[in-house]
C-alpha cells in the first residue's frame, strides 16, 4: 500500500512539473508584440495562438498548420522574429532632389535645391553640351542644400546636376548672365606675350606672361576675377578665378602660365587641339572687362 501511494505521489509531482514548464514557455503576442507566458497576453489580454492555427509560408506562400510547411518543408517563422522584423524602423533615407534653382550676383552663382529626405552629402556637377567631359567644374561633400561657385563663365549655358548620396538627382540648364564692366576702362587692359604658339615638340610646355592692366584708382577695391579661354570650338572648362584686390598704389597684375595646362583642357573637352585664334577673356564681378587674342599651331 505504501509503495502504491508513493507511486501516485511521484506521478502527481511529475505532471505538475510538466505543466509548470509548459505554461512557463514564452511566446510573443501577435496583437501587440509583448513577450508573454501562460495562455493569455499580460498586456492586451489576447489568447495565445494555437500551434495548429493556419499560417502563410514565407518561402512559397502556401497555407499550412503545424511547425513546417506542408508544401515546401520550410520552418514556420516564430512570432518574435516576425514582430521584430515588421516593427524595425528603416534606416534608409528616402527623398528626391527637386526645385534646383540658380542665380548670379557679382560673379558668384548660387545653386539651391530641395530634398525631403535630407539625403546629403551632395555633389554638384557643371558641364556644357560642347564638352566631351568636364574635369574641373564639380563640388562634392556639400552638407547643406545650397552651394556657391565663382568659376562659371558669363554668357555660357551650363547643365547643372545636383546629386544626393542616395543617387537621386536633378539637372537644370542655366545661362550665366553677362554684362560689360563700366566702373573704369583701360586701353590694352589684357595683354599676352608671346601671341603665337607653335606647340610642336617641347614647345607644348612653354610658358607665357599674361598681364591685367587697370588705371590708378582713388581707393583700393576687391573683385571676383575670372579668366576664361575661348577656342575655335568653344570655351574650355579650365578657368582661372580668384578674389583680386586692386590696390590703388599699383596699376596691374601679371601671371606666368604654362600653355600646356590650357591645351590639356582643350583636348579633354573637345578631343583635339585645333589650329587658329584663341581668346582670353577677363571678367570683374561677372562683367566683361577685356580680351586678348593669340594664335595656336599644332601639327
Amino acid at each position: 500500500m505504501k509503495k502504491y501511494l508513493s507511486f501516485l505521489l511521484g506521478l502527481v509531482l511529475l505532471v505538475s512539473c510538466l505543466f509548470s514548464v509548459a505554461s512557463a514557455e514564452g511566446w510573443t503576442c501577435p496583437s501587440c508584440g509583448t513577450s508573454a507566458s501562460g495562455n493569455f497576453c499580460s498586456n492586451c489580454g489576447a489568447a495565445k495562438p494555437s500551434d495548429n492555427s493556419a499560417w502563410t509560408c514565407a518561402v512559397c506562400g502556401h497555407q499550412s498548420t503545424g511547425k513546417f510547411c506542408s508544401n515546401c518543408g520550410a520552418a514556420k517563422a516564430s512570432a518574435s522574429s516576425s514582430a521584430s522584423s515588421s516593427s524595425a524602423p528603416s534606416s534608409s533615407r528616402s527623398g528626391a532632389i527637386t526645385n534646383v534653382s540658380c542665380s548670379s550676383r557679382d560673379g558668384v552663382t548660387t545653386i539651391s535645391w530641395e530634398d525631403s529626405g535630407n539625403s546629403g552629402p551632395y555633389e554638384v556637377v557643371f558641364t556644357t553640351s560642347q564638352w566631351n567631359n568636364a574635369v574641373n567644374y564639380n563640388q562634392t561633400s556639400i552638407s547643406r542644400q545650397q552651394t556657391q561657385v565663382s568659376c562659371l563663365i558669363p554668357g555660357v549655358t551650363y547643365e547643372i546636376t545636383v546629386r544626393s548620396s542616395t543617387a537621386s538627382s536633378q539637372t537644370v540648364t542655366y545661362k550665366v548672365p553677362k554684362s560689360t564692366f563700366t566702373e573704369f576702362t583701360k586701353k590694352d587692359g589684357l595683354t599676352i606675350k608671346p601671341t603665337y604658339f607653335d606647340l610642336t615638340g617641347d614647345n607644348y610646355y612653354s610658358t607665357f606672361r599674361f598681364d591685367l592692366n587697370y588705371p590708378r584708382l582713388a581707393k583700393t577695391r576687391d573683385y571676383n576675377w575670372v579668366l576664361a579661354l575661348r577656342t575655335p570650338l568653344g570655351y574650355t572648362s579650365y578657368v582661372h578665378y580668384d578674389k583680386l584686390t586692386l590696390d590703388r598704389q599699383y596699376s596691374g597684375y601679371y601671371w606666368d602660365f604654362a600653355i600646356s595646362d590650357h591645351m590639356d583642357a582643350v583636348k579633354a573637352n573637345f578631343g583635339e587641339i585645333p589650329n587658329g585664334d584663341y581668346v582670353f577673356e577677363g571678367y570683374f564681378n561677372g562683367c566683361y572687362y577685356g580680351s586678348v587674342t593669340f594664335k595656336v599651331y599644332m601639327r
